[in-house]
This record gives C-alpha cells, sequence and structure tokens, in this order.
C-alpha cells in the first residue's frame, strides 16, 4: 500500500469521523422521543478513541503486521456500532 493512499483513505474517514462525532455532540439534548442520538453518540465516541489509538499502533508496529493492525481496529469499529 502507498503511503499517499494510506493518507487518503485515512483522511477521509477521519473527516468523516469528525463530522458525525460533532454532530453527534450537537444533537444529544434532543427530546425523548429522538433517543437515538445518545446511542450514536457512544458509538462516535468509542470509534474515534479506536482510531486514535490505532493510528500509533499502526505506524509503531514492524515486521509487516499493519495490516493485522488495521483489521482488528477495523473490526472492533464494526463490533461496537453493531452492538449498539
Amino acid at each position: 500500500i502507498h503511503t499517499v493512499g494510506v493518507v487518503a483513505l485515512f483522511g477521509y474517514n477521519s473527516v468523516l469521523i469528525v463530522l458525525c462525532t460533532f454532530y453527534a455532540f450537537r444533537t444529544r439534548k434532543t427530546p425523548l422521543n429522538f433517543n437515538e442520538a445518545k446511542f450514536i453518540g457512544f458509538c462516535m465516541y468509542t470509534t474515534c478513541v479506536i482510531w486514535i489509538a490505532f493510528v500509533p499502533v499502526y505506524y509503531g508496529i514492524g515486521g509487516g503486521f499493519e495490516a493485522v493492525a488495521l483489521a482488528f481496529s477495523a473490526v472492533i469499529s464494526a463490533t461496537t456500532i453493531l452492538i449498539f
């Protein structure tokens, strides 16, 4: 994987995650009829924490295990979103 492709992929995903987290934070005090905002917010906060922890692991791990770190982070994010 080329460095430019990885940066473009992470940059695009980071922008989407930050925007979704921002809007989830803004809608957290909606009326009880729209209670889904709390669950969306929790999923986005958890996703931010997972991917913030992923970046140093991805660049700090050696020996060709970058793909394993990427897959592990993606699986944890998907599991979190599916559970909540």
